[in-house]
């Protein structure tokens, strides 16, 4: 759809990690994602750290699996914050109606070097 040529093919931080481990939104995107016009239908993943979440997104994103949201192949976390898809994807709902599908994607939960609280805070914050 053309009215989405505007955003970026990349994925854009909704939720920022601060350095003293406070979450806060990040406005730019927060902007962006105002000027979407049509209904929102949000896709977004919370589960365990390192169990696939941004691979799932990036498969319904793209089957064919080109790029996408960061993967990591080691331990640690990939994933800080909040991430959303910067290019919404255009959907027909059953009823016919038009809809902008947005993929959200969140840290994962249990990782290592934060405590429970954090990762209570991040699962607040999912839609």
């Amino acid at each position: 759809m053309e009215a989405y040529d505007r955003f970026p093919d990349a994925p854009l931080p909704l939720v920022e990690v601060t350095e003293d481990s406070s979450l806060r939104a990040n406005p730019d995107t927060l902007k962006l994602l105002s000027t979407i016009e049509e209904r929102l239908c949000v896709v977004a993943l919370c589960g365990r750290y390192r169990s696939g979440k941004s691979s799932l997104l990036n498969w319904i994103r793209d089957p064919s699996n080109r790029g996408g949201f960061a993967v990591g192949h080691g331990v640690s976390r990939c994933t800080k914050g909040i991430w959303v898809w910067g290019r919404p994807t255009p959907v027909t709902l059953k009823d016919g109606t038009s809809a902008a599908l947005l993929l959200l994607d969140t840290e994962g939960l249990g990782g290592l070097g934060v405590d429970g609280s954090y990762d209570a805070t991040i699962s607040v914050l999912y839609p």
